[in-house]
């Protein structure tokens, strides 16, 4: 089942705070069982309504103690709505986790509204273009360019820039040629089993 089904949901039902407790502890577990991962990163979506819960961000400290997992290898992606819906919560909970080590990666960056100037406060260390940006920079000239734009601009502030939904190799070329730093979509791997992952993983080492 796509997450795209129940997450919202979740959301609207309140049962998401319930869905990320619980996603936690085995996401950090699966994480924890691969000791040769160097190098290796595993993020996590956090809902603006988990994250400003009192006692999230303990619980997320507390299973990093708990199963051995660098802080520095996690990151914590938060989508362009947090940032904008209440910017003086948003600033404080995102630099405790900072402070604590976790990476912060802005979520679906291009679609929502947050200004270029909010980029300035947040301790994020990661940008991510939203693939409705991804999937027509191919086909739109003038998306191209605003991916080039963002692309620089995000390697100016000393973020790093993931490319979502990159379904085809002319794509990933093009982005690479922007200087995009990473990427993710079906053509570079599809969802899969943790177990099968871990297995797959220790046998041939981390996807290129």
């Amino acid at each position: 089942m796509s997450p795209a089904s129940f997450v919202p949901f979740s959301e609207q039902s309140d049962l998401i705070s319930a869905l990320t407790r619980w996603s936690v502890n085995p996401t950090l577990r699966h994480a924890a069982s691969m000791t040769d991962a160097r190098g290796l990163s595993l993020a996590i979506n956090f809902s603006p309504r988990v994250l400003s819960r009192s006692g999230m961000l303990e619980q997320l400290i507390g299973a990093l103690d708990i199963w051995g997992v660098p802080p520095t290898s996690v990151v914590a992606e938060i989508t362009e709505t947090m940032l904008v819906n209440d910017l003086e919560l948003s600033v404080q909970v995102l630099r405790r986790l900072r402070d604590h080590g976790v990476r912060i990666a802005i979520d679906d960056f291009g679609t929502g509204y947050a200004s270029i100037a909010y980029l300035r406060q947040f301790p994020a260390t990661e940008l991510k273009l939203d693939q409705s940006l991804v999937s027509a920079v191919r086909s739109d000239p003038h998306t191209e360019k605003l991916v080039r734009a963002i692309v620089n601009m995000a390697h100016h502030m000393d973020l790093t820039t993931i490319a979502e939904g990159i379904e085809d190799q002319l794509t990933q070329d093009m982005l690479a040629g922007m200087g995009c730093d990473f990427g993710q979509g079906f053509h570079l791997g599809r969802p899969e089993p943790a177990t099968e992952f871990i297995e797959r993983f220790a046998t041939s080492g981390p996807a290129s």
